[in-house]
């Protein structure tokens, strides 16, 4: 019913109303663009949008809850190349790569998953079952130490508890634990992320990818981002109007 929606919507012949809304749409992207590729340390936002600008058309992604699928609405850009899927699961982070891995087998098209390290780890069995049966996918795991999702919400106000109670980071290097049979698991730098996604995504095979973000930053880093495009945003229709 929504893609009858969106076909008879993009059919109607335009107005200066909806050029408008095109041309700030064009130039908050780019705003958000050149925010992301000078915002250092590379953070959750720049990573989601690697991620998904390398994969090729028609891939199935499973988008994580909290910060992942927030970072790839604010930050990935459109994606109606690709098909986006999620679940709830209970808490937010179970069985999100049993969903996965199950879509995967009863499909032919690439599969790629973007989530945080709670999530993998709570569901980490998953990936010995998808080894048994053959399955190919490839999951890009952002670790940075815990919920961080908390520290951009109202428990960011109270510090006493946030740690423990909400982040609860778990201190694990994933590329560094014990290996998993038939999982090629590997820590791969943000600036390579887009090369390793792609090469994973052709070659059958479970593959995991495990990006290291500074966990301790990431609300700071994703608020100085969203500032400077805001700024720039704010510049370059001052220049248009």
């Amino acid at each position: 019913m929504l893609r009858d929606a969106a076909e008879t919507a993009r059919s109607r012949p335009g107005s200066a109303w909806l050029a408008a809304w095109q041309h700030a749409s064009r130039a908050a992207r780019a705003a958000i663009d050149r925010a992301l590729d000078s915002t250092t340390p590379a953070f959750e936002g720049r990573i989601a949008r690697e991620v998904l600008a390398s994969a090729p058309d028609g891939t199935l992604c499973m988008i994580g809850n909290s910060t992942a699928v927030r970072d790839v609405d604010t930050f990935a850009g459109t994606s109606e190349r690709l098909e986006l899927v999620g679940n709830r699961g209970a808490s937010g982070i179970d069985g999100l790569l049993s969903t996965a891995l199950g879509a995967a087998a009863v499909g032919e098209r690439p599969v790629l998953v973007l989530i945080g390290d709670l999530s993998y780890l709570h569901d980490i069995g998953a990936l010995h079952t998808a080894q048994r049966h053959r399955i190919s996918a490839t999951v890009v795991v952002v670790n940075n130490d815990g919920g961080r999702i908390f520290s951009r919400l109202p428990q960011s106000r109270m510090p006493e508890n946030l740690q423990r109670y909400f982040i609860t980071p778990h201190g694990v290097a994933l590329a560094e634990a014990a290996p998993l049979p038939g999982v090629r698991l590997r820590r791969v730098a943000p600036e390579q992320l887009r090369e390793a996604v792609g090469r994973a995504l052709a070659t059958a095979g479970l593959d995991v990818l495990e990006v290291v973000v500074p966990g301790g930053s990431s609300a700071a880093l994703h608020r100085a981002c969203l500032d400077a495009a805001s700024r720039d945003l704010t510049a370059a229709m001052g220049r248009a109007a």
